[in-house]
């Protein structure tokens, strides 16, 4: 069975450049972690197991965050509405992109969801990188950053699997991985998260249960 997982990551930078966070996660000095997560090897396949699953997500990106003498980031309403809606999105019109086909990006999301209230941009610049292995790759992994004002930080991060690939575990390990997305996880300077699953995958006929996750981060 192939590992299907993809992976996407935006940040949208309000205090400054976001390289500082990265090399900060090196210098960390890892400590054992003392968070214990259930049902991080939970399936999604119904509200019950999928607000299950959500919770392992989001203690397994703590989990992470304590390994690397980071503080944790707590669960926001606004942050998880909006990624819940964006992740449902993704499922029904099978895509995986930051951006909508109806023009909404991750900034707009998270504004409309009430976590930041409308203000002015400053400069604005973005950079994006997108790697595309062969058809019997496991990974396909995309990431945006962009910079808007100084008054928030918010980030996003995506990443879907199927079958036994779509467990917390393996959703989170996957992330862990790659070297921009673990940078969103451990980005020190994030203070709150919203975790969104969606029941089923962005792309057509995967033929297995498989689960879609928004992560959005911020500060304010």
């Amino acid at each position: 069975m192939l590992r299907r997982v993809a992976i996407g990551a935006l940040i949208a930078i309000l205090l400054g450049c976001a390289q500082g966070s990265a090399s900060a996660a090196k210098k960390a000095k890892k400590r054992p972690s003392a968070i214990s997560c259930s049902s991080t090897h939970t399936l999604a396949v119904d509200k019950d197991t999928r607000e299950r699953a959500s919770g392992a997500v989001l203690c397994l990106i703590n989990r992470q965050r304590r390994a690397h003498g980071l503080r944790p980031v707590r669960a926001s309403k606004p942050l998880e509405s909006a990624s819940s809606e964006h992740s449902r999105a993704m499922v029904r019109g099978k895509f995986i992109s930051h951006g909508t086909p109806g023009g909404d990006s991750a900034r707009l999301r998270i504004r409309k969801a009430g976590y930041v209230r409308r203000s002015r941009s400053s400069r604005h610049s973005r950079h994006s990188r997108h790697s595309r292995h062969s058809r019997h790759s496991r990974h396909s992994r995309h990431s945006r950053h962009s910079r808007h004002s100084r008054q928030y930080l918010i980030g996003e991060t995506l990443t879907w699997g199927s079958g036994p690939y779509a467990t917390p575990v393996q959703l989170v390990g996957a992330l862990m991985e790659s070297t921009a997305h673990r940078r969103t996880l451990l980005d020190k300077r994030f203070r709150d998260v919203g975790v969104g699953m969606a029941l089923g995958a962005p792309i057509a006929n995967v033929g297995m249960d498989a689960a879609t996750v928004t992560i959005g981060f911020g500060r304010r």
